[in-house]
């Protein structure tokens, strides 16, 4: 009995650990869509977390659209090509590559995985003033 209650009583804190980490990153979702379909003074006036109106969302949408005369679907779209173009060229690095280290032996293997390992762990963000120095200096900005 006493091994009953401990596993429910871990369930109920891994559901509410649970629901604490969906909370936390679906509020500021909701209250993304929700903010889409408020016009500018109901944005700064009603709650966070309320609905606005469709009119609002189809204004918001319009606006967007007419911007540039439509620049954000050709944005849209090179951001699509770019992302596509990079997978591409990183599964057909990283697929050989990956197959390599697993199945052949060679100096410097176990070297060559730690140092994989450990840039890895590096957030993506310590690398942006970095690479823009490097395109700086390159002439790329």
């Amino acid at each position: 009995m006493h091994d009953t209650l401990k596993s429910f009583g871990s369930r109920v804190a891994l559901a509410i650990i649970l629901i604490i980490f969906v909370g936390f990153f679906a509020v500021p979702l909701v209250w993304l869509v929700l903010a889409s379909t408020k016009t500018y003074y109901q944005l700064q006036t009603q709650p966070p977390l309320s609905m606005g109106s469709w009119a609002g969302l189809v204004s918001g949408w319009n606006q967007v659209m007419g911007f540039e005369s439509g620049a954000f679907l050709s944005w849209m779209g090179n951001s699509a090509v770019y992302s596509l173009g990079a997978l591409i060229v990183v599964l057909l690095v990283s697929i050989p590559a990956g197959y390599a280290l697993a199945f052949t032996r060679f100096a410097g293997r176990k070297a060559l995985l730690t140092a994989t390992l450990v840039i890895m762990f590096m957030p993506g963000t310590a690398l942006v003033l970095p690479t823009f120095l490097e395109l700086n200096d390159a002439g790329l900005i």
